[in-house]
């Protein structure tokens, strides 16, 4: 549901009733039972796009939208830190040393200046490389954790290598037979090498924290949301996230193409279990669940204002 307020509607609309000159819509106003309909004409894709970056949420959902950056909100006494992406690259590259160097800048300013309190908005982060999502909790929890508790395969070899599509076919087998070594029960079992055991930053924030999710919270955004939670350190403020809080498939994506469709499929084949504690108001197939759901208002989306950023602040202005 949360594509619809993105500019994929178009193509969901494509894909279910093909190319249409015009199109009946019905709908209920604000407030309203009765149902109204409107006739309104077909347009290109170029038209629709033009619309949409002329959309009214299009002001407040750029400020959102930016890689990460801090703020200090001196008000309150507390920080601000967005993080709307782990996608800056992997260990390795320019991109995570920079990071890297932010998060370390930024939690060394936390813990000089005595900030009382600190806001993490990863709202609308859909994921991105390892280890960026690993490095931020690191910052953020009081223990010694792992990516994930277990992680299996349930092969070495690629099935089905004639629909295989990447060329990599003796390479991803090498690495599967290094990575996933330990075989149990039909399954094989990542070794322990490549999970490696994190410690908390020296750095580590230690004051209050609320956490800003959203349904746009994926992947390795998810994953972070997760080990937050468990710490039960904290609040979780906002929308039910995408992935899952006990487990997801991940690490290593595969595409195959069907032989008669020619479409081409992609999905990853770990099942990873992940390093976090069973809560009471998580169930297997949820996402991360906030503590406190909040949506944005009515009034507050034709006023672009953030209704969860500001229902965080006036929490901690309460305390």
């Amino acid at each position: 549901y949360a594509k619809i307020e993105t500019d994929w509607l178009p193509f969901y609309i494509y894909l279910a009733l093909g190319e249409q000159n015009a199109y009946n819509l019905r709908f209920k106003d604000r407030n309203s039972e009765l149902i109204k309909e409107r006739k309104l004409a077909g347009i290109t894709y170029n038209e629709f796009y033009a619309l949409y970056k002329k959309r009214h949420s299009k002001e407040f959902e750029d400020k959102i939208s930016a890689d990460y950056a801090y703020h200090f909100l001196d008000s309150i006494n507390t920080g601000l830190l967005e993080v709307h992406t782990f996608g800056m690259g992997g260990p390795e590259t320019a991109g995570h040393a920079d990071y890297a160097s932010f998060l370390d800048s930024v939690f060394s300013i936390l813990k000089n200046e005595n900030v009382e309190n600190l806001i993490v908005d990863i709202r609308g982060n859909g994921g991105g490389n390892d280890p960026n999502d690993l490095l931020l909790y690191s910052y953020l929890t009081r223990r010694e954790f792992k990516e994930n508790k277990t992680a299996f395969t349930l092969f070495q070899e690629i099935p089905f290598k004639q629909y295989y599509v990447d060329d990599d076919v003796e390479e991803l087998t090498n690495d599967l037979k290094q990575e996933h070594s330990l075989l149990r029960d039909g399954k094989y079992y990542q070794n322990e090498a490549f999970n490696k055991a994190w410690k908390p930053k020296l750095n580590a924030f230690r004051g209050k924290i609320i956490l800003l999710i959203d349904a746009h919270v994926a992947s390795a955004g998810s994953l972070f949301a997760a080990l937050f939670k468990s710490d039960d350190e904290g609040l979780v403020i906002g929308e039910e996230s995408l992935g899952g809080y006990y487990g997801h498939t991940g690490h290593i994506p595969m595409t195959y193409e069907l032989p008669h469709s020619k479409l081409k499929l992609t999905f990853s084949i770990v099942n990873l279990e992940q390093d976090v504690q069973p809560l009471p108001d998580e169930k297997p197939g949820d996402g991360v669940m906030p503590d406190i759901v909040v949506h944005q208002t009515y009034e507050d989306f034709l006023g672009n204002r953030d209704t969860v950023l500001n229902f965080a602040i006036a929490r901690l202005k309460k305390r």
